[in-house]
């Protein structure tokens, strides 16, 4: 049970109605003993700080249980994943990782570590016809390697534009069988990219 798991490991996990379970570390046991006013003092903080660390930001779950899953997973920070009734990896968020191992099955998602990695479903309330199925933020170099569920094998991948929910750039990618490919650099890096049909419907006037 998260709530239970969050009372009594380092970890805060939750989860959410749409299957959703995310980790995180937990600050639970730190004290807050901060100096008071309205301004912070570097000083006192970096005292602060050196009396009380932090919890780890390193994530290193080995057959870790939550809400019915088992997980091993190594990366940074917080991470969140869904898999849908199939065991399909259709939603994930995570940090300096490139795999994650989910009740017995291995999906990696990227060739080495990217520095973040997100992708989902565009939510059914996003949604317009002919419009992107697949949300993915990542940052770094490399190729991310997602589940193309639900996702047309002639789909493209494109930037988001000048304005929220343009068409920017085309992004390299490929699909290879049940999987898109997306290349991740200079011009995809730390930005919107949303995967659809190649010639998308025309906007009705």
């Amino acid at each position: 049970n998260p709530d239970y798991l969050s009372r009594t490991t380092e970890y805060l996990v939750g989860r959410f109605p749409n299957g959703t379970v995310a980790i995180a570390p937990h600050f639970r046991a730190m004290e807050e003993g901060w100096p008071g006013g309205f301004a912070r003092n570097e000083e006192e903080d970096a005292a602060y700080l050196a009396a009380n660390p932090p919890p780890s930001d390193a994530r290193q779950l080995r057959d870790f249980k939550a809400w019915g899953h088992t997980i091993t997973y190594e990366g940074t920070g917080a991470m969140a994943f869904r898999l849908d009734d199939a065991n399909r990896l259709i939603a994930f968020a995570g940090s300096g990782a490139s795999a994650v191992t989910l009740d017995g099955q291995t999906h990696t998602f990227a060739d080495g570590s990217l520095a973040r990695v997100a992708w989902a479903r565009v939510a059914e309330a996003r949604k317009v016809p002919g419009g992107a199925t697949l949300q993915i933020l990542a940052h770094g170099n490399g190729t991310l390697r997602i589940p193309a569920v639900d996702i047309p094998a002639d789909a493209v991948v494109v930037a988001q534009g000048a304005t929220p929910g343009s068409r920017g750039a085309v992004v390299e990618s490929t699909r290879e069988g049940d999987y898109l490919r997306v290349t991740i650099g200079p011009g995809s890096s730390g930005r919107w990219l949303f995967a659809g049909p190649a010639n998308p419907a025309p906007k009705q006037p």
